[in-house]
């Protein structure tokens, strides 16, 4: 059975934009709809911090309906794909184990350094 996996993420991440899963996630079979976070109305954004996700720390992974959120989100994405490309042996050894929750954090930590460094504004509801 096909799986449907929409990725929501920061279109202005040059990280986010780059990861090469999604293109592994095609070739699995998977159908993909992204969605980048700044395109999103200011009600969907509310509603996921409503949620308690904010699209500022959280990239979220939806698969069949069920949704996944930051390092577990990133876990299902290596889950799905191959894994056989240098950053998907890298990101399956980092967040494959559930374990590692500090890991995701440092690399959250590193990717709004990367944003601001760039110039990039947080994504807020407006």
């Amino acid at each position: 059975m096909t799986k449907h996996v929409e990725i929501i993420y920061d279109g202005q991440c040059p990280v986010c934009r780059n990861i090469n899963q999604y293109r592994r996630l095609k070739e699995s079979g998977a159908t993909i709809e992204l969605t980048d976070a700044r395109d999103l109305s200011a009600g969907e954004i509310r509603g996921y911090l409503d949620e308690g996700t904010d699209l500022n720390n959280d990239m979220i992974v939806i698969v069949d309906g069920r949704k996944h959120v930051g390092g577990s989100a990133l876990r299902v994405l290596s889950e799905i794909s191959d894994g056989t490309s240098m950053l998907g042996r890298i990101v399956d050894a980092m967040f494959r184990s559930s374990s590692r929750p500090g890991l995701y954090r440092i690399f959250v930590w590193l990717r709004r350094l990367l944003l601001r460094l760039l110039g990039r504004t947080e994504i807020r509801p407006m």
